[in-house]
Parts: C-alpha cells; sequence; structure tokens
C-alpha cells in the first residue's frame, strides 16, 4: 500500500508546465518587438523615406543671392561753447539702425513698398517651383509675411556692424532682383530716418533759438523800465560821481584847512582873512555832510530806495540781460552749426558685398533636411518607446 501511495503523475506534470512558461514568455518578447519594429517603420522610416523622396524627385532648386553692408554715421564734433557744449553724433546710433532696418526688411512695410516697384508675389509663385515651396497668392498678408521671413533671412553682427542679407528665389535673375530692391528700399529707409533726425536738430534749434530772443528781449525792457521809473540811466555811474565829488570837496576841505593854520600863525584870530577862511571851512564841511546824506538817502524824490538798493536791483537786472545775450549769441551760433550739419548726410548704408546673380542652387539641402527629420523623428519615437516600456513595467 505503501508503493501505491506513491504518485508519479505530479512528478511528469510539473516539466511540463516548466516547458510551457517559458514559451509563452518567448511569444510577448516577439509580439513587442513586432509593434517596436512596426512603429520605428510607420513612425520613422516611412517619413524619412517620403521627405527624401520629396527632396531628391519633387523639390526645386532655389538660388540665393547675398548681400553685405553696414549702417555708417558722419560724427562730428564742435568746439564747446559757454552753453551747449559738444555737438557730435554718437557712433553707438549706428548699431539701433541696424536693427531697426532688420525689423523693416521682415515687416510688412517692406511688402508693401516692393509691391509698387515688383511683384514679390509672383517671384515665389513661379510655374516650376515646387507645390511645398510654392507661395499661394491667396493667402492672407499675415501668412504672407511668414513666408516671406522664411525666404529673406537677414543677420546682423555686433562685432562688426555688418548686416548680411540673402534673398532665395526660384531662379538667379529673381534671387538678384530681389536683393537689389530690398538694399534699395533699406537705403530710403536710412535717408528717411537721417532726415527726419536733421530736421528734428533743426527745430530743437529753433525753438531754443526762439526762447533765447523772448527772454532777451524781456530782460531788455525789464531793464528799460527800471530806467524809466526810477530815472536813472545808470545808478553805478551817479554814486562814482557823487564818490567823486566828495573826494574833490574833501581835498578842497584838506588844503582850506591847511591855508587857515598858516594864516593863524600870522594873523590874529578876529582878522578878516582867518574869519573868511574858517567860514569857508565850514562851507564845505557842510556840503561834504550833505553830498554824503544825499548818497545814503533817496534816490528820486519818489522813491525812498537808497543808493545801493537801486544798484543792486539794476546789477541784478544788468546780470540778465548779459546772460540772455550770451544765451542769444549760442543759440544762434548752435542753429548755424546744426543747419551745416543738417546738410550733409548723417546716417548712410555703405554696401560692402553688392549682389551678384546666383550660379548654383544652394537650397533646398536635401541631404541635411533630410538627416534632421530622421534624427527628429528618431529621438521622438525613442521617446515614445521608453515611455510606453516605463508605464508597462509599471502596470505589470
Amino acid at each position: 500500500m505503501v508503493h501505491t501511495l506513491k504518485t508519479k503523475p505530479p512528478e511528469t506534470s510539473a516539466p511540463a508546465t516548466l516547458e510551457a512558461a517559458p514559451a509563452t514568455l518567448g511569444a510577448g518578447q516577439r509580439w513587442r518587438w513586432r509593434i517596436i519594429v512596426a512603429s520605428f517603420l510607420l513612425a520613422v522610416a516611412l517619413p524619412t523615406l517620403i521627405v527624401a523622396a520629396y527632396f531628391t524627385f519633387f523639390a526645386t532648386n532655389q538660388y540665393a543671392a547675398e548681400a553685405r553692408f553696414s549702417v555708417r554715421s558722419a560724427t562730428t564734433t564742435q568746439a564747446p561753447n559757454d552753453l551747449l557744449g559738444l555737438i557730435s553724433v554718437a557712433p553707438a546710433a549706428t548699431i539701433t539702425d541696424a536693427y531697426v532696418l532688420i525689423d523693416f526688411v521682415r515687416s510688412r512695410q517692406l511688402l508693401d513698398r516692393l509691391h509698387t516697384e515688383m511683384n514679390y508675389k509672383a517671384v515665389f509663385s513661379r510655374p516650376e517651383a515646387d507645390f511645398w515651396a510654392r507661395l499661394d497668392t491667396d493667402l492672407p498678408m499675415e501668412k504672407i509675411i511668414l513666408y516671406w521671413r522664411r525666404m529673406v533671412s537677414i543677420g546682423f553682427d555686433t562685432t562688426s556692424q555688418i548686416v548680411t542679407l540673402q534673398t532665395r528665389a526660384f531662379r538667379q535673375d529673381d534671387a538678384l532682383q530681389l536683393a537689389n530692391a530690398i538694399l534699395k528700399q533699406s537705403e530710403h529707409l536710412i535717408n528717411d530716418l537721417s532726415a527726419r533726425a536733421r530736421a528734428d536738430a533743426v527745430k530743437m534749434a529753433e525753438q531754443e533759438l526762439a526762447q533765447s530772443e523772448a527772454r532777451l528781449r524781456l530782460a531788455r525792457l525789464a531793464v528799460r523800465t527800471f530806467r524809466e521809473e526810477r530815472q536813472e540811466i545808470d545808478p553805478r555811474k551817479k554814486a562814482e560821481a557823487r564818490q567823486q565829488i566828495i573826494e574833490t570837496l574833501q581835498g578842497e576841505l584838506t588844503s582850506a584847512r591847511a591855508r587857515l593854520q598858516t594864516m593863524r600863525q600870522q594873523l590874529a584870530e578876529n582878522a578878516p582873512t582867518v574869519v573868511y577862511q574858517r567860514s569857508v571851512i565850514k562851507a564845505l564841511e557842510k556840503q561834504i555832510d550833505e553830498e554824503r546824506s544825499r548818497a545814503a538817502t533817496s534816490a528820486t524824490a519818489a522813491d525812498d530806495s537808497t543808493i545801493g538798493g537801486l544798484i543792486a536791483d539794476y546789477e541784478a537786472l544788468t546780470i540778465d540781460r548779459e546772460f540772455a545775450e550770451k544765451a542769444y549769441v549760442s543759440a544762434m551760433g548752435s542753429l548755424e552749426r546744426v543747419r551745416f550739419d543738417a546738410a550733409r548726410q548723417q546716417r548712410y548704408l555703405a554696401t560692402i558685398v553688392a549682389p551678384s546673380l546666383p550660379q548654383h542652387p544652394l537650397y533646398p539641402k536635401s541631404l541635411l533636411n533630410t538627416l534632421i527629420v530622421l534624427v527628429g523623428l528618431f529621438c521622438i519615437w525613442g521617446l515614445a518607446v521608453l515611455i510606453g516600456l516605463a508605464v508597462r513595467d509599471h502596470v505589470a
């Protein structure tokens, strides 16, 4: 009975289960591998083949015309004067003008100006252009601008301050004509900016001259009013004249006292000559006191201001008048200099490399674009596969 209790079937069924498990696991791996390969073919290989076929059999050659130029500024320096100092055109303004020019080339304003000179829509919608690169003339202006920025590129080197312009077209002469037209409109823009700056400078100088002239007129009117109200041409000269009179009287008084001293030595005190000399001395002393009193009291009978106050008021008015005269002369000189500078062209477009007729098409770059598509799709596909495997392992 002991031997009959030993069961053999479990021993034989265990190996069968172990053999079946590896077979099931291998089938799942093969299925996942097939999905990965199929996804690679659909997401990477097939689009890359389509792009390669487009660039190989359908893409139209594009010719590029390149031009290099720089925005220059004529700097002028004048000798400093009392008020305005140095008048010059800053060289850094050319960098700002370069960025303004770049924005202009990429803007709708340039397209509106080009429309009157050449039909740029016909240039980009040539019959030989392929369906992908050709411009649809029925597109709205916003999308046409995006297409324009793709076919016309412009950059700025801050080190050399050189602007590089490149135009692409499906015909050689179209690329050259487009580059020359953009250069022409860019030169017009720089000339307009320069003319506007010159006009603003002249206008500001004229306004400064008008203000200086009005200030001078008011200063002269104040001096004239002072003279009419105080009946004094120049209080300083009047004070100097009175001081000179006092000094003269003092000199005469000194001489009279000396003569009186001499007379006392020879004549009696009651002698007529001595009495007369004493009266002369008293008269001189009285006159000196009156002149001093007059110099310290009112300048006119109608005004009780002292001569010192009159002098202070007059000097303040004359200082304002002299400053206004100097400001007026300086403003006139500044206006003449600004007009002289305005007669010259301060900003101009200096063409370093003129556009020439292209001989060989540079676009489209088939191999580079195909590699970019391949690498980009492969990275996206690989990232998606990794995320899918990570999610599957997390769920399992």
